[in-house]
């Protein structure tokens, strides 16, 4: 078995997930996120913070068509459930609610 394993090592493939949510409440320290498990987050994941700054639209739609935003931070996840995670900053400061949270790309 453990061989036959091995073998098809080369049909396995990294699943990357990339996450992506908002800051729901920021409390004492904690910032809570609207994304946890159901969405690939786990205990230890980084992700980065960014705030909005200004939102591009078609002048004939009015749909958005590009957000511009500012880096606040990283955050650490320390608490998930199906639905939120909880995070401490790892960096930067200022999290506000509505904030945009990212995956972290290497």
């Amino acid at each position: 078995m453990t061989v036959e394993v091995i073998a098809d090592k080369d049909k396995l493939q990294a699943r990357v997930i990339v996450v992506s949510g908002l800051v729901a409440a920021v409390d004492s320290g904690q910032i809570i996120l609207n994304v946890g498990a159901k969405n690939g987050v786990k205990v230890g994941d980084q992700l980065n913070v960014e705030r909005v700054t200004k939102e591009i639209k078609d002048p004939a739609t009015g749909q958005v068509l590009r957000r511009l935003s500012t880096p606040v931070g990283v955050v650490k996840v320390t608490d998930v459930d199906d639905v939120s995670s909880v995070c401490t900053a790892v960096s930067g400061a200022g999290f506000k609610t509505g904030d945009a949270v990212k995956t972290v790309t290497q």
